[in-house]
């Protein structure tokens, strides 16, 4: 194979709780951009038995509509398939990936039952599912076949939904990749409050966190911008604005802002 080609198609079928072995056949649909520099006339069917994959070469290519058509299959226990070249050996046989919020960081914890001349692994991330960057540092493989578990810290804070995937690397430079999992937009709670409101010369920002605030601006009701501040401050004076209602939009460090309404008092 080329150096730079997957040993296997991004897409893979895993099944679970099933423990009785199937015999027939197996249509396999895919789509080009999954096929990660593979020639179709290549492609197999490879099914995992639980501990190493086998393939099946008794198959039928339709390049045109994209679909594998294997046959005879004889009490094979159905647990992960997956399309791979015919001259390739997966070399990962993937456990699990989960993903969840921890504070302001987001935890990865991946695990694997086979790795056969893993280099190594990195944690990529995306916005979207399809443009995606990598997270923290090169995690070295373990090449056994037993199960092994790896875990890794992303503490580029962002409140969006995310998506998170690892790649494995092999020893002659190939790649594959785990399924993708997703963490939820972070909803942060309001953990603000100001005070006093109404106000007569001065209002205070109470937070757990000061840090966090990056400016502090006040806009009248015509939306122009009346008063401003770089950073948290101890208060904030508002006593030479005319009586009338303003809006605060406090915006943090992390780009996320809140507004506020307060109300300035005839004297």
């Amino acid at each position: 194979m080329n150096p730079g080609r997957s040993a296997a198609v991004s897409r893979s079928y895993s099944f679970s709780n099933v423990t009785a072995p199937f015999s027939g056949a197996i249509e396999f649909k895919y789509r080009d951009e999954e096929l990660n520099g593979i020639i179709e006339d290549e492609l197999i069917l490879n099914i995992l038995n639980g501990t190493s994959w086998f393939a099946y070469s008794d198959n039928l290519k339709n390049a045109a509509s994209n679909i594998i058509f294997t046959s005879s299959l004889v009490t094979v226990p159905p647990g992960e398939m997956a399309l791979s070249s015919a001259l390739a050996v997966l070399p990962v046989k993937w456990s699990h990936l989960n993903v969840w919020r921890s504070g302001r960081t987001v935890k990865i914890d991946w695990g694997t039952h086979q790795e056969y001349d893993v280099s190594h692994f990195i944690v990529q991330k995306s916005s979207n599912g399809q443009n995606w960057v990598t997270v923290g540092p090169v995690i070295p493989a373990r090449n056994t076949n037993t199960l092994q578990t790896y875990q890794l810290t992303d503490f580029d804070y962002s409140p969006q939904q995310l998506f998170y995937r690892v790649q494995e690397t092999g020893r002659d430079g190939q790649k594959s990749y785990s399924l993708v999992q997703k963490v939820n937009e972070d909803r942060i709670p309001n953990s603000l409050s100001l005070f006093p409101n109404p106000v007569a010369n001065s209002f205070y920002i109470q937070t757990s966190d000061p840090n966090r605030i990056k400016s502090v601006q006040v806009y009248n009701v015509r939306g122009a911008l009346v008063k401003s501040w770089s950073g948290g401050y101890h208060s904030y004076s508002v006593a030479q604005l005319p009586a009338g209602t303003y809006s605060v939009v406090i915006t943090h460090q992390d780009g996320i802002t809140e507004k506020h309404t307060i109300i300035k008092p005839q004297n």
